[in-house]
């Protein structure tokens, strides 16, 4: 029974990442979350910040998105050690 009902369970992938320029401190995001599909795509400018707070914010962002799809199961893949460990 446990194992039908892991292989009914759909996973979500989502992808999380984010830029500053050191030189004037402006960033931006972008976040996708997808089931083999697109599902939804989201662009963010954030304006000055460093690259650490505008990963986070837009993990963030993108959790929330999902949490209001009704996503339960999501795979995220970034390169942000700050949220990865």
């Amino acid at each position: 029974f446990f194992l039908q009902m892991l292989v009914s369970l759909e996973t979500f992938i989502g992808y999380v990442d984010g830029i500053s320029r050191s030189t004037q401190n402006l960033s931006s995001a972008g976040y996708i979350f997808s089931d083999g599909e697109l599902v939804s795509l989201q662009g963010i400018f954030t304006g000055r910040s460093t690259n650490n707070i505008v990963e986070y914010n837009t993990m963030v962002k993108l959790l929330s998105h999902v949490i209001a799809h009704g996503i339960h199961h999501l795979v995220v893949r970034l390169d942000s050690q700050l949220l990865v460990l």
